[in-house]
């Protein structure tokens, strides 16, 4: 057995690593441009396979009455799910009032138009990008 042969294999282990963690990280940012949780598809690519994580990402959606809006709506700067009446976000109280106001922006998940200074999705609450 050659002296440099563990060392090695530590190596070799330590990039295989370095790969699957990579993988769960795109897998886990798939999951977030779908409006599923960032740690659920890191979670589930880490413990399963990046193959089943992006299967289950695949299969899991949202409500269609959720993304449509019909029963409520997010706040765009917090992301809270609010009551479709309420003027004023139930989490960090910022008006709502101009969710609704046509803008030159749109949400890369559901086509909605946003606010420019939105963080999230009023429709489907989806977290924009910068």
């Amino acid at each position: 057995m050659n002296t440099m042969e563990p060392v090695i294999i530590f190596i070799v282990l330590i990039i295989v690593l370095i790969i699957a963690l990579v993988a769960c990280y795109i897998i886990g940012k798939a999951w977030e441009k779908k409006g599923l949780s960032f740690k659920g598809g890191f979670g589930a690519s880490f413990f399963f396979s990046p193959f089943v994580s992006l299967l289950l990402g695949i299969m899991l959606t949202r409500p269609k009455a959720e993304i449509e809006g019909e029963t409520h709506i997010f706040c765009p700067y917090c992301g809270a799910k609010n009551p479709k009446e309420n003027k004023k976000c139930v989490a960090c109280g910022k008006d709502l009032q101009n969710v609704l106001t046509p803008s030159e922006y749109q949400c890369e998940i559901c086509g909605s138009y946003v606010s420019e200074d939105a963080n999230y999705c009023s429709k489907c609450g989806s977290k924009l990008e910068d």
